[in-house]
């Protein structure tokens, strides 16, 4: 049955517990926290009230079905795609009980579901970490390292990477905001390497979690700021 994000919003009982084909765009898509937005929605317009949250088929809590929902995030994110999934409408509105969960005195908490066993028919267009829908998981504003931490940050990188290499290296400071990225880390920061022709007015100017997108004209490396210096960490983000 297609529909589209704003008719299962507005007309939840319509379409409970039925199969549906929607088309949207995917968020940030972290930690099982994803969200298909309506396809013309931008980072101003999207929000918790207006976007639905969306399960992927696959998706288990054993380990290889953990390591199938993270390829899912990681491939789909940012992402404007056409899917089916089954329509649950419990925690449909802003996160606030449906009837349903009234009835079953059901508590709707965040990152709540209400698209389960989604399957992507199509990929119609995709977006980078730059211009993708954020929902969650803001952690600060990408600002030019100082000096100091700017050599610091290339020597670390130096014991990884070839003198050529580090010539193409844009290093940037996370500005943090809200939660900690690190219990330890004193602070965080990214070394970026265009990928594309040209990178010029593209580079990413935020940090968040659910980074990585298939659409980046970059490739980054993430790095940390302990009592001894800086130190890049090689895990997915």
């Amino acid at each position: 049955m297609p529909v589209t994000i704003d008719q299962l919003i507005q007309s939840p009982d319509k379409y409970a517990n039925k199969t549906v084909r929607v088309e949207g765009q995917i968020d940030n898509c972290e930690y099982d926290s994803c969200n298909l937005c309506s396809a013309d929605a931008t980072e101003v317009t999207a929000n918790l009230g207006n976007c639905v949250g969306i399960k992927f088929d696959g998706y288990s809590e054993d380990t290889a079905g953990l390591r199938t929902s993270r390829a899912m995030e990681r491939v789909f994110r940012f992402a404007t795609v056409l899917m089916d999934a089954k329509f649950d409408p419990t925690c449909i509105a802003n996160y606030q009980p449906h009837e349903i969960a009234k009835k079953a005195k059901f508590i709707c908490l965040d990152r709540v579901t209400v698209l389960t066993n989604a399957r992507v028919d199509k990929v119609l267009s995709r977006k980078s970490a730059l211009d993708g829908i954020v929902n969650f998981y803001r952690y600060g504003k990408l600002i030019t390292p100082p000096n100091d931490d700017r050599k610091a940050m290339l020597a670390e990188l130096a014991r990884w990477y070839d003198a050529g290499a580090l010539t193409k290296f844009v290093l940037f400071l996370i500005a943090r905001q809200g939660e900690p990225m690190s219990s330890t880390a004193e602070a965080g920061g990214l070394a970026c390497i265009c990928v594309e022709q040209s990178c010029e007015g593209r580079w990413p100017t935020q940090w968040f979690a659910g980074f990585q997108s298939a659409a980046n004209p970059f490739a980054c490396e993430k790095l940390y700021k302990f009592k001894d210096g800086w130190r890049v960490a090689p895990e997915d983000f």
